[in-house]
């Protein structure tokens, strides 16, 4: 009798578990050696999920792995704290290089460059103004974290600048479209020259900064 019911009772069980998942007929033991814990990725792992997010994962793979190299820290109230606290410190040290970024951009650009050169008539140049000129004037008014160099000074030909409307312009200016350089300035006038260089973090900074060339005979 006993026998017959314990035959009808792996019947059913073995009905029962067809078709489940296997951690709801697992033997207790089993269900201890795959237990999931949550963790806080502290690091972006492909097919798991992006720094900060908290995932569920095998235990063993957290204490074998994640922990010890330090790419994932037990999820608790604590860790959840300390790693809001650790994301806003980067966050105001991402907003503080941004903003010294910008102060370096406009800084360059409000720079009154002007060259007062010989000229064969009222618009030709008997010589020219280089990028080096450029750069040396730049040094002597701005104190920037690095001395500029020629090479960091690029001539923005002006046939790809005249016929720009306005708003063109101003695109060209933020992201450097439509800009062709030439080697020198030749001619009197307004001219754009893109400024690359560094902030103090080191972060690239570029800015396109007017210069003015006229007659010195004017």
């Amino acid at each position: 009798m006993a026998a017959a019911m314990l035959a009808r009772g792996a019947s059913v069980a073995s009905r029962a578990c067809a078709g489940a998942p296997l951690r709801v007929c697992a033997p207790a033991a089993s269900q201890r050696r795959w237990r999931s814990v949550g963790v806080i990725l502290l690091e972006h792992i492909d097919e798991l999920g992006f720094q900060g997010q908290e995932v569920e994962v095998k235990s063993g793979f957290a204490r074998n792995y994640l922990i010890p190299q330090k790419l994932a820290a037990y999820a608790s109230d604590s860790t959840r704290e300390a790693f809001k606290a650790d994301l806003t410190a980067d966050e105001e040290a991402a907003a503080g290089r941004a903003r010294e970024r910008n102060l370096l951009r406009k800084r360059l650009q409000a720079l009154p460059l002007r060259f007062a050169v010989a000229t064969e008539d009222d618009e030709h140049l008997y010589g020219s103004v280089t990028s080096g000129d450029i750069a040396d004037q730049i040094n002597s008014r701005l104190r920037l974290p690095r001395p500029l160099e020629k090479g960091q000074v690029k001539i923005v030909d002006r046939s790809s600048t005249a016929e720009m409307a306005e708003e063109e312009l101003e695109a060209a200016r933020k992201e450097r479209t439509g800009r062709r350089f030439a080697p020198m300035i030749k001619t009197v006038g307004w001219h754009l020259v893109e400024v690359r260089t560094e902030s103090g973090s080191g972060d690239p900074v570029t800015a396109l900064v007017e210069v003015q060339v006229i007659s010195s005979s004017a």
